[in-house]
């Protein structure tokens, strides 16, 4: 996922996924900073992994990557 917004200062890009943070206290839209933390919780869970980087023209992007799903004996 990307935005085209101002993005996250870089300092706060080591802290995107920490529970409860969020790049600026004072963003008029609200929000409890778990958003990416519960992205990043979901991901391991699956043996995945979440990053995050500013976007050099502007934005930033989160990238969600998740192994191939193998079939065990008996499922689908």
């Amino acid at each position: 996922m990307s935005d085209e917004g101002p993005g996250f200062p870089v300092a706060f890009l080591p802290h995107a996924f920490e529970r409860f943070s969020r790049a600026e206290e004072n963003r008029s839209r609200g929000g409890a900073g778990l958003g990416l933390a519960i992205v990043e919780a979901v991901a391991r869970a699956h043996g995945g992994k979440a990053t995050v980087k500013k976007r050099p023209q502007g934005g930033a992007l989160v990238r969600l990557s998740l192994p191939l799903a193998t079939h065990a004996a008996g499922g689908l």
